[in-house]
């Protein structure tokens, strides 16, 4: 604890310092082979979005939205996958603001969850669109970044040419490991218990740009066991996503969190419009089938009698005598069976049907699709 406490009981000069380099406080190391890759984007609010994006073709792109803590690298094998398939594929994956090497918003101390809303990473996104002067693209979200495409899909459908969810809610504002495990026990219990230990009542605010993994080695441990897992990702995925997890500003933890907590869409994706494409894993230990899942289909099956919507809810099982189950994060983990399913929907209409295991893809996996609207 004792260098934690020299960092951040900085006199005010350094504390001013921090402020404006705040935007970059993120990057703690030098950038990788995938990092490196990245433009950045500068959007009418002074939010800097950096992104991995493809050449610009003639088709409709592909923006992929990573979930909370997370940054485009999540989706690194997915879009290996989709150029697999075509190498055509004009892709845009950008870091949410707070996340990856995207600028962290500017602190306000009188709400310094404010910054974090899922409207306001819509309003980047559609943003970013304009500053790429893409008029519609075909919307891809996992966890966080479903939310955000919710939002999107909701309140601008003309921007949209499809619409995917992956590990998906609609109400997260009632789900018990995010309000009883991620907010009271972990986020406003011990680590909020540690801060103020050391910032007293002024806490967020002075704690705001800090990364997670200066809270300890105890920290950056339990990030690594508990928070960035997926059985069957490859190792150097997950040692790659946790260096970034552990550089996440607070500011962005506690935030994110706050945003995510007033989402409640189990009523309003009944107005879905687009054609959707909903993938789950059997395994996700977050987003469960009861509630989460059944919430999800209900409100599809509503949105395909109100407005006729098609759409599709599809799920991958690990079969018997598989190494791990496939969890919340199961694009790390079975990439080319997402990136099949997404291209197929965003150029056929539909994911591959049917509950057979496909050969060729490994691991081997069952699935199960349902359908609404057809």
């Amino acid at each position: 604890m004792g260098r934690m406490e020299n960092r951040l009981m900085m006199g005010t000069w350094a504390l001013v310092l921090l402020f404006a380099l705040g935007a970059r406080a993120q990057q703690l190391g030098p950038r990788d082979g995938f990092s490196s890759d990245k433009q950045a984007v500068v959007l009418p609010s002074g939010t800097t979005l950096e992104f991995i994006g493809t050449e610009a073709s003639q088709g409709i792109p592909l923006l992929l939205l990573h979930g909370y803590t997370d940054s485009s690298r999540s989706f690194q094998g997915v879009i290996r996958e989709l150029l697999a398939l075509d190498p055509d594929l004009w892709i845009i994956a950008p870091d949410l603001r707070g996340h990856g090497d995207s600028s962290m918003p500017g602190m306000d101390s009188k709400d310094l969850g404010s910054p974090f809303e899922i409207m306001d990473y819509a309003q980047d996104i559609l943003e970013l669109m304009d500053q790429l002067d893409i008029a519609k693209v075909h919307l891809i979200g996992h966890s966080m970044g479903s939310m955000i495409a919710q939002q999107i899909a909701l309140n601008h459908p003309q921007r949209l040419a499809s619409l995917s969810l992956l590990g998906t809610t609609a109400d997260p504002m009632h789900n018990a490991a995010i309000t009883e495990f991620l907010e009271k026990e972990l986020l406003f219990g011990n680590w909020k218990k540690q801060l103020k230990s050391s910032f007293g009542k002024d806490w967020r605010e002075k704690s705001y740009w800090m990364a997670s993994g200066e809270l300890g080695p105890h920290i950056r441990t339990f990030l690594r066991t508990n928070w960035v897992v997926e059985d069957l990702a490859p190792s150097d995925l997950l040692e790659a996503i946790h260096r970034e997890t552990i550089q996440l500003p607070l500011g962005t933890w506690f935030g994110a969190l706050e945003g995510m907590l007033a989402v409640d869409n189990a009523l309003e994706l009944e107005n879905i419009g687009t054609r959707t494409l909903v993938l789950w894993a059997s395994g996700d230990g977050l987003f469960l089938n009861n509630p989460d899942q059944n919430v999800v289909k209900e409100a599809l099956a509503r949105a395909s009698q109100k407005h006729g919507t098609i759409s599709f809810y599809k799920v991958y099982h690990s079969v018997k005598g598989a190494d791990g189950t496939i969890g919340h994060n199961f694009h790390w983990a079975i990439p080319r069976y997402v990136a099949a399913d997404l291209y197929q929907f965003i150029t056929q209409g539909r994911p591959e049907l049917g509950s057979s295991t496909r050969v060729g893809a490994l691991p081997q996996i069952a699935t199960q699709t349902e359908s609404f609207g057809l």
